[in-house]
């Protein structure tokens, strides 16, 4: 028999949807994640739980990447040189050398400027210009005659770009480019989630707390082995999320979801007075990286420099509070795994939590029309960055900084 829990969601979304089929099917799939909390009207009275859970995080874990979280840290740094999201979702921040923010201006005066040995300045600039690019066809103009004694042919002109039929031959030659692939992993606008009206109607008249609510797109080799995906940012500091853990995605004969999910609750799963201990924080998903960190840190040693130098080499940090205690006393799991189908709507029932998922095959022409990432790319790449916006090397200077926001024509929920 079915729980009231279990017939709402079959109710509002259907225990099946139509599958949709790809012309041309790729390795990559639309997923559509919600997890709630139930209401206490339809928890189940009585569920014995473990008092002391094992919980942890995967040791390869990856984080989604959330491009309003990248904008906001690099207004938060804005001295970083770089910015770019590695393999496992995390953002690393490439901040200033440590020898360029410490150098102590010299109160000595500028050294006078010497001119090399054996010559004059004059003599000097003369030299230089001979042993320029034109040394190799210095041509006297009166006579006619090389640099090198030898006559100059007349009838042996320069060509203007010797290598334009070489690079046009190669060009023809080399392979198409494959069009580029948009960012997997990347949080996609809520506007365009599938399940937003039922989830809002959920919320609002059956009492459900909405706790992780995302659609992103992602490749999903069959037989690969793919990193579990942290929901939570913990391990970012702040106050501890209700809900923490991580899902897993693979495909073999069918698409496979498994989770290791946990609910942080206020007691009343826990028997008895106290509290279990505190689960842990996830990892950090945000990684600075100063050049000469390592190589300059044994200037730290106490007495190593002066008193007044250290205090102008090394100020000291700013405060930061420590971690909040964990507010809760007890945690309850979900840890399940669940066959699926692509285009189908699936959910895991549970008495505490409810989990709604749903993979929607992409196709090629899909992939390549994608440019939901082309307001933050940059700041995925490691480009090089002023003020937050990426450097024109052409140029030597910085950018507009673009919107961030979902580009007009980008694909919303197929």
């Amino acid at each position: 028999m079915r729980s009231p829990f279990t017939r709402t969601f079959a109710l509002l979304f259907g225990l099946a949807g139509s599958t949709a089929l790809s012309a041309e099917p790729t390795d990559w799939y639309q997923v559509e994640l919600l997890v709630v909390e139930q209401p206490a009207r339809l928890r189940a009275d009585g569920e014995a739980w473990p008092p002391f859970p094992d919980l942890a995080y995967p040791g390869n874990g990856r984080f989604l990447i959330d491009p309003q979280r990248l904008q906001t840290r690099i207004a938060e740094h804005p001295e970083a040189l770089a910015s770019q999201v590695d393999a496992r979702g995390r953002q690393v921040l490439t901040l200033p050398p440590l020898a360029a923010a410490w150098r102590v201006p010299s109160s000595l005066p500028p050294a006078a400027d010497i001119p090399p040995t054996g010559g004059t300045p004059e003599a000097s600039d003369s030299q230089a210009a001979i042993t320029g690019a034109a040394a190799t066809r210095a041509v006297d103009d009166t006579t006619g005659v090389a640099g090198n004694g030898t006559p100059a042919a007349a009838s042996d002109p320069v060509p203007e770009n010797p290598g334009a039929d070489a690079d046009t031959a190669a060009a023809a030659e080399a392979p198409e480019a494959p069009p580029r692939l948009p960012v997997p992993h990347a949080l996609l606008p809520a506007s365009g989630h599938e399940f937003r009206g039922k989830a809002a109607y959920m919320a609002r008249n059956g009492g459900y707390r909405i706790l992780f609510h995302e659609r992103w797109w992602q490749p999903i080799p069959e037989g690969a082995s793919l990193r579990p995906i942290i929901l939570d940012h913990s391990g970012d500091g702040g106050s501890w999320p209700r809900l923490q853990g991580s899902v897993q995605l693979s495909r073999s004969r069918y698409l496979h979801l498994s989770t290791r999910l946990w609910l942080n609750t206020e007691g009343d799963t826990f028997p008895g007075e106290g509290a279990m201990p505190s689960p842990p924080r996830g990892p950090a998903s945000l990684l600075r990286e100063q050049p000469d960190a390592r190589a300059l840190s044994w200037l730290l040693v106490p007495g190593v420099l002066p008193a007044h130098l250290d205090r102008r080499l090394f100020p000291a940090p700013p405060t930061t509070e420590a971690p909040p205690d964990w507010p809760w006393r007890h945690a309850v799991t979900l840890e399940q795994q669940r066959r699926m189908r692509s285009g189908e709507v699936h959910y895991l029932d549970h008495p505490r939590l409810g989990l709604i998922i749903k993979l929607t095959p992409l196709d090629s022409d899909t992939l390549e029309a994608a440019d939901y990432d082309r307001a933050w790319h940059h700041l995925t790449t490691g480009a090089a960055l002023e003020n937050g916006a990426p450097v024109d090397a052409a140029e030597g200077k910085a950018g507009v900084s673009p919107a961030l926001q979902q580009p007009a024509g980008s694909p919303a929920a197929p």
